[in-house]
């Protein structure tokens, strides 16, 4: 099975809200550029092997009907890596309603996945992170303390803190995206 990431994400204001635009890789080798353009329609992909020759891509639509088109061979890989996937619930709803994972979230999830990563390495690297026992977390700015100092005090006025910035970094995504 194939891993997608993305690279060179960049941030923008849009019409209706938030666009972005990133290179998407498959096993490290750049296949498209993608962009949101924030303009409430679907995610737009610049496939790098457009010259190549069609092949059959097949996806879901929104309805979770099969549908298939003609376009590129990294445009069909995508296509047949998103219908492998599991359906997710919809976010926000209780209902038990689901979602045929496309190419669209999939690669906005992978763009989310970097902003989260970004900010959360800029929050531990700025600030002292600790988890108190009941799950909130606590952060205490190293711009006005030393860092010593601050894991000195924690550790002998809160010794049950558990302090985040030891953690791995999907340990430290876990308790601060909540």
């Amino acid at each position: 099975m194939p891993t997608y990431t993305v690279d060179r994400v960049k941030f923008f204001n849009g019409m209706e809200g938030q666009g972005w635009n990133a290179r998407l890789l498959r096993d490290g080798r750049p296949v498209c550029e993608a962009i949101d353009d924030a303009s409430g329609g679907p995610v737009m992909f610049h496939w790098l092997d457009a010259k190549a020759p069609a092949v059959d891509v097949t996806v879901k639509n929104y309805m979770g009907e099969l549908h298939t088109y003609r376009g590129t061979p990294e445009e069909a890989l995508l296509a047949a890596h998103c219908l492998a996937m599991p359906d997710s619930p919809v976010p926000g709803l209780t209902d038990g309603t689901t979602v045929s994972m496309s190419m669209d979230i999939f690669v906005d999830e992978l763009v989310s996945r970097v902003d989260l990563e970004k900010r959360v390495k800029a929050l531990v690297k700025r600030s002292l992170c600790c988890l108190r026992p009941d799950g909130q977390v606590v952060t205490w700015s190293l711009k006005k303390y030393p860092e010593e100092q601050l894991r000195n005090h924690v550790r002998t006025k809160h010794p049950d803190f558990k302090i985040l910035n030891d953690m791995p970094l999907e340990e430290q995504i876990k308790h601060l995206s909540k």
